[in-house]
């Protein structure tokens, strides 16, 4: 019997921005996710509010100017 590999613990940055994208903008959902990248759901979860975070951030920073 094969043994399966274990998850993977993180992303590589890109990794976040696309599965963040595919959550976001194309509704994909989060376990869906996991399951395609072989990681853990929160990971995608982590991934989603950071890009999340990255965006408003920018947002502010034009706003003020």
């Amino acid at each position: 019997m094969r043994m399966k590999s274990k998850p993977s613990t993180s992303l590589a940055p890109v990794e976040k921005v696309r599965v963040a994208f595919a959550h976001i903008c194309l509704g994909v959902d989060q376990h869906t996710l996991a399951s395609m990248y072989g990681i853990n759901p929160g990971r995608v979860s982590e991934a989603v509010k950071a890009v999340r975070e990255a965006v408003k951030n920018i947002e502010e920073e034009t706003a003020d100017d």
